[in-house]
């Protein structure tokens, strides 16, 4: 159960956010306009059953980011496993990249906890800090692997902010994250344009359907049962909305997260989800009706 949790939950929070972006050309920035504030709070089910919580907020002005995120399991799983993540991030938008300076979080569980902290030199993450230490000799990463990476929140806004698409590629580009101790990719497929009609949330109108592939690269231990499945491919629905600060820019919030686990279905259903305080109106068209959740 606990496996289900973390992926209903991580990969929700932190990479599991697929996201369309605004094609490239035509964005201007403006130093004095206002900043673009988002919000994002999700609930997280499995098979039904509330597993917790998960809150996003991201300020975007022009050529800067951050960002805070909080996870907090609740409902029966706190029965067995109750833990809070808290993290945050700050960095460069650079064209279709991000570029991070810094990357917190804090874990804290009835049996134990663990704080990390990267700093990054032009973009390449050489400082890491780690309580308790982090054994990176058993499963280590190369420099290489560790290049043109970001941290784990940097990649949900990477997605989120709208930067890092094309027409051709309309729910983004893949999310290249290292975390202080694991490498892995976020590839991403486009599938649909849906409508949403359900969910806690005030928004009624079109998204794009997004598909996401978790693909472990280094770190991991290695997998010898040849019988173990792959984690399952996540989607989400994604509304586009109007950034204040880039002037044609576009951010993309992920209103439902899903995937189909061994004990149901795991979905994050957003319970909010906002841009400078407002929800968003539907500025993409929405079909008559909502494509089904489908490979």
């Amino acid at each position: 159960m606990r496996t289900e949790w973390k992926l209903a939950a991580i990969l929700a929070a932190a990479m599991a956010a697929a996201s369309p972006a605004l094609a490239a050309g035509g964005e201007t920035y403006d130093a004095g306009a206002p900043a673009t504030n988002i919000q994002v709070s999700w609930r997280v089910y499995l098979a039904g059953v509330v597993l917790g919580k998960i809150n996003f907020a991201a300020t975007l002005k022009g050529e800067e980011y951050s960002a805070q995120s909080t996870l907090e399991t609740g409902g029966i799983v706190n029965a067995f496993w109750e833990s809070r993540i808290m993290a945050d991030s700050r960095g460069l938008i650079a064209g279709p990249r991000l570029v991070p300076a810094v990357y917190n979080s804090d874990t804290i569980s009835e049996k134990s906890s663990q704080i990390v902290a990267l700093g990054y030199t032009n973009g390449f993450p050489d400082k890491l800090t780690a309580e308790p230490k982090y054994d990176l000799t058993r499963f280590p990463v190369s420099d290489d692997d560790k290049r043109d990476t970001i941290d784990p929140l940097s990649a949900m806004v990477l997605a989120i902010s709208g930067v890092s698409a094309s027409d051709a590629e309309p729910c983004g580009k893949q999310l290249p994250v290292f975390d202080g101790r694991r490498r892995y990719n976020v590839n991403f497929t486009y599938k649909d344009i849906v409508a949403v009609d359900e969910g806690k949330h005030d928004y009624r109108g079109g998204a794009y359907l997004c598909e996401m592939e978790y693909v472990q690269l280094a770190g991991f231990k290695p997998n010898l049962d040849p019988e173990k499945r792959a984690l399952p491919k996540i989607y989400a629905w994604m509304v586009p909305a109007e950034r204040t600060d880039v002037a044609g820019a576009r951010a993309y919030l992920p209103v439902k997260i899903w995937a189909e686990t061994a004990f149901g279905q795991a979905v994050a259903q957003a319970r909010y989800a906002m841009v400078n305080g407002v929800t968003p109106s539907a500025i993409l068209p929405a079909p008559e009706t909502r494509s089904e959740n489908r490979d």
